[in-house]
């Protein structure tokens, strides 16, 4: 906006439209994950890469979902982050940061990297469901 005023002032978006819009975001993502996966398996560089580029969108995912189900505004990061320790998919996420920190494949593996990514998707897309 270079000019006037925001017309998005006052815009709210209802909670059903978040919630189909977060389930939509998440089984997308691991779509194109799994995708990745069936592609690129033979290359470990790219998997871990794809595991990394999916942070991003499970930040997203994650701090919608806890608005949602709290009214708590939460970071991206620290949401995540929260619902990977309550998960059990701490070490996923930490695996993940590691790939998207260094640009390399992590110590625990390629593999390992990317389905710890589908895995987290999977777990906010389940605790989605559950709101519906």
């Amino acid at each position: 906006m270079l000019y006037g005023t925001d017309p998005f002032v006052g815009l709210t978006i209802s909670r059903d439209a978040a919630l189909h819009r977060l389930l939509q975001v998440l089984v997308n993502l691991q779509l194109r994950l799994r995708e990745r996966f069936a592609l690129s398996s033979s290359y470990g560089e790219q998997l871990a890469m794809a595991a990394a580029d999916a942070v991003g969108p499970l930040r997203a995912s994650a701090a919608v979902l806890l608005w949602l189900e709290s009214g708590a505004r939460v970071e991206p990061r620290d949401a995540l982050r929260q619902i990977a320790d309550e998960t059990g998919t701490g070490s996923s996420l930490t695996v993940i940061t590691e790939a998207r920190e260094s640009g390399n494949v992590p110590a625990a593996g390629a593999t390992a990297t990317l389905v710890g990514a589908i895995e987290l998707a999977t777990q906010l897309a389940a605790r989605t469901e559950r709101l519906v």
